[in-house]
């Protein structure tokens, strides 16, 4: 089942925290917007990961409008390589589109990294997402535990009885 609605931070696991999209084809002003409602403005800076030219390209002409500067890495290694002599990034940016897995893997490397733990972080969407399909493969890729959503309405009955 192909499905065409915007996800929420419940599709990829509440484990990334708070997470926008952007859906492809990107488009710069939509790129912009988002950027900026997420902290990427005026002097700021972003890390963008995508082996996908074209969409780097969109990304960081935003980026430029927004008088932002861009640090590109065009795989998880070199991410992570880059965090070590750039400033630290206002946004992070990363792309599911070659291996959502791996992005995800990616996303959930530099949520437990302190040094970008707390950065906004902006997923770019496979054209024709799916988001059954990502859940799927985060889960066979052992990012998501299958009884997240059931812990976390557990939690939430707890501190709702106990606040009563």
């Amino acid at each position: 089942m192909r499905t065409t609605r915007m996800p929420t931070s419940a599709d990829v696991g509440c484990v990334l925290g708070a997470v926008r999209f952007l859906e492809r084809p990107l488009r710069p002003d939509a790129a912009a917007a988002a950027l900026v409602r997420v902290g990427a403005g005026r002097g700021g800076s972003a890390l963008l990961v995508s082996s996908q030219i074209r969409d780097l390209a969109v990304v960081r002409e935003a980026l430029l409008h927004s008088d932002s500067a861009a640090s590109v890495a065009f795989d998880a290694r070199q991410a992570v390589d880059l965090l070590d002599i750039i400033r630290r990034p206002n946004v992070l940016v990363l792309d599911l589109a070659s291996d959502p897995t791996r992005g995800l893997g990616l996303a959930l490397e530099l949520r437990q990294d302190s040094r970008v733990a707390a950065t906004p972080m902006v997923l770019l969407l496979p054209e024709n997402f799916d988001s059954d399909r990502l859940r799927r493969e985060a889960l066979r890729g052992g990012l998501l535990a299958p009884d997240a959503a059931s812990r976390i309405e557990r939690l939430i009955d707890l501190v709702t009885r106990d606040a009563a």
